[in-house]
């Protein structure tokens, strides 16, 4: 989970969507509204992104946390798809 979260990460970082100078810090919100500004999303995917970050921070921080295979599997597809969407903004 962790790694597939660098993923939505990275790509946010690559297209722009960073804020800050001395130690840049990729704003989730700020790219899922301009990708729905874009309709490249729909407009509920901010609660999308919301809960697979909500996932994220429990999988790093509570020790029995875990999830079934399938679940694994599509917040994978979903940070990729995510990744995908993001890197394919056009200015």
């Amino acid at each position: 989970m962790m790694e597939a979260w660098v993923l939505v990460e990275d790509a946010a970082g690559k297209s722009g969507f960073a804020q800050g100078a001395a130690i840049p810090r990729v704003n989730p919100h700020l790219f899922v509204e301009e990708l729905v500004r874009l309709g490249k999303l729909p407009k509920d995917s901010d609660s999308l992104l919301d809960q697979m970050r909500k996932l994220r921070n429990q999988a790093a921080h509570l020790p029995d946390f875990s999830l079934n295979q399938d679940e694994a599997d599509r917040y994978l597809q979903l940070a990729a798809r995510m990744s995908e969407l993001i890197l394919n903004v056009e200015g």
